[in-house]
């Protein structure tokens, strides 16, 4: 894989800020498309399996994300603190977020929560911010020099 192609495989790009976003309340969002995970070692591309994001509205909008990653034949839990359960990311006044992230499974050497970490980041797009778009990277265990890197947009959900 070249550079390029890592580049583009976790950029994300939105055309305008959402407009009539929401004041209260909250909407959950499900996976509307992810284009293969890569690594910073050149494995085999992974897969993002399962993922939801979920936005809290009102005075000050948090973000809540949760991805199912599957990477070199590994599984990996990649979630903000507090999930979709609590969302915790703020929004800033673009409609951005940017967060941390907690990384559980992987390999016999798995990780938890507190020796994987990542970052999460992303955006709220469309009329009354009806899409998301989410990149996310995070190293792949202890002893390991690699990392994961993907991106994933998002619709809100029923």
């Amino acid at each position: 894989m070249t550079e390029r192609e890592r580049v583009t495989r976790r950029s994300l790009t939105r055309a305008a800020s959402p407009d009539n976003l929401p004041t209260s309340g909250s909407a959950t969002y499900v996976i509307a498309g992810a284009p293969p995970v890569g690594t910073s070692d050149n494995q085999t591309p992974g897969s993002v399996d399962s993922g939801s994001l979920r936005v809290a509205f009102g005075a000050a909008p948090l973000v809540g994300v949760e991805l199912g990653v599957r990477v070199a034949g590994n599984d990996y839990l990649v979630g903000s603190s507090g999930g979709i359960a609590a969302p915790s990311m703020a929004l800033n006044t673009n409609m951005e977020f940017l967060g941390f992230s907690a990384v559980t499974g992987g390999t016999a050497s798995a990780c938890t929560a507190a020796m994987c970490t990542g970052t999460i980041n992303g955006f709220l797009a469309g009329t009354g911010a009806s899409h998301a778009g989410v990149a996310c990277s995070f190293g792949l265990g202890p002893g390991r020099s690699a990392s994961a890197f993907g991106t994933v947009g998002f619709r809100r959900g029923p």
